[in-house]
């Protein structure tokens, strides 16, 4: 992905920031970080009801759970 050069320029443009938080980023964070909480929450305590055995195999991978979903 290449940087729009006119966009970077303007003061309302793609890559604003309000208050030094870029809200696109935050929102993009956290969309992939909230799914891999109960897998964190297991890591934990592996005795912990609620969580299946897929999804647990499924989180494994978290790191490209996360950025699959952020991206």
């Amino acid at each position: 992905m290449a940087y729009n050069i006119r966009q970077l320029c303007k003061p309302w443009s793609l890559y604003l920031y309000q208050l030094g938080i870029n809200v696109r980023a935050v929102v993009s964070f956290l969309v992939g970080v909230i799914p891999q909480l109960p897998s964190l929450a297991y890591q934990f305590n592996p005795e912990a009801r609620g969580l299946s055995r897929s999804y647990i195999d499924f989180a494994s991978l978290g790191w490209l759970e996360g950025l699959v979903i952020s991206a």
